[in-house]
């Protein structure tokens, strides 16, 4: 029997009755307003192969009788107020778990250096639950994992070699928000088409490179440092999303990035870049916002600009720019033009 009462705006505290549905298979609760703990007689319901509490109102800790669900194969209590740790007891049973989702609460994890997990999660988020400050070693264990999110988790660490073992099938790999010091492999990676936002923390080193196409590339509030490679484009021609803001690069804006013809959103802010913009950025159509504002900028905006008709946010801060009349009058109107 499966119970699906997603986005119903339900209030009132957790219905304790559901855990006299013993033959309950699936339980979706997801997106209402219910509120007090968790009860711990869920975990009494052993058929359960599915759990998702996400975006309610609810508060406390997490049973330990969670564990117990050895059928379970997602498990979703995403987006609360729970607190208190995550221990291996949560999870003694759940071989079967493939997708764990607890991010958006305050969990601290509590689980021992040379812990094995018995599942093999394909897709974990746990962003927002305290992991560090060493960065999880249980993690090298998973290696089915494709979509992976541990942002905002505390971890005051390097990225550990083995790391780069599993994230060679990361379709989603979203580390910002962390303290995470050190260089990167590069080139990275990731399978195709993959979301990569390693943006806030402390990496250093060259920008990244990646041995596929990635579609996402977030890597602003680091202290990555020298040229954007000229590569980049070729390394990565159907990016659609590219930040490298507020990092230490030099040198010009490469020629080569009008080869990226997807890119939707484009930001270069806050770095120690050079030289003039170069025309080629004209031939990305589809770019929708754009920050080139960093104080060395030189030469005019170039006419090309005139063809980026899906542009509704430019920022171009920097009064040693020449502004064509033509390039002037086709953005005045958008609403982050930048200071002139």
């Amino acid at each position: 029997m499966y119970l699906s009462l997603s986005n119903n705006h339900l209030v009132g505290n957790f219905p304790e009755w559901l855990s006299q549905l013993n033959n309950l298979v699936g339980l979706s609760l997801d997106y209402n307003l219910f509120h007090g703990p968790v009860p711990a007689s869920l975990g009494n319901l052993q058929n359960l192969t599915g759990v998702n509490l996400s975006g309610n109102q609810l508060n406390g800790t997490l049973p330990d009788s969670f564990g117990q669900l050895s059928q379970l194969s997602a498990l979703d209590v995403s987006l609360y107020n729970l607190i208190g740790s995550i221990s291996e007891v949560h999870f003694s049973k759940l071989n079967k778990l493939k997708f764990l989702g607890l991010s958006s609460n305050s969990f601290f994890s509590n689980v021992s250096s040379n812990w094995v997990p018995p599942f093999q999660v394909q897709d974990l988020e746990v962003g927002s639950c305290h992991l560090g400050p060493t960065f999880p070693a249980w993690l090298r264990t998973q290696k089915e994992v494709t979509s992976l999110d541990i942002s905002n988790a505390s971890i005051s660490d390097s990225i550990p070699n083995w790391f780069w073992d599993i994230s060679s099938n990361l379709s989603l790999l979203n580390v910002s928000f962390n303290q995470l010091h050190g260089q990167l492999k590069n080139p990275l990676t990731v399978v195709p088409f993959a979301d990569v936002d390693l943006s806030s923390n402390f990496l250093e080193g060259p920008t990244p490179l990646s041995t596929f196409e990635i579609e996402l590339l977030e890597l602003s509030n680091n202290r990555f440092s020298g040229p954007i490679p000229e590569k980049l484009a070729q390394s990565m021609p159907n990016l659609v999303f590219l930040s490298l803001s507020g990092n230490q690069l030099t040198g010009d804006i490469p020629v080569s990035i009008g080869a990226m013809v997807s890119l939707v959103v484009l930001n270069l802010s806050g770095n120690s870049l050079s030289g003039s913009i170069p025309s080629s950025i004209g031939n990305c159509s589809f770019l929708n916002a754009m920050d080139l504002s960093f104080k060395n900028l030189s030469g005019e905006i170039p006419l090309s600009f005139s063809r980026l008709n899906q542009l509704r946010s430019l920022h171009l801060s920097n009064k040693n720019l020449q502004k064509p009349s033509i390039i002037f009058s086709k953005f005045i109107k958008l609403g982050d033009f930048g200071s002139w």
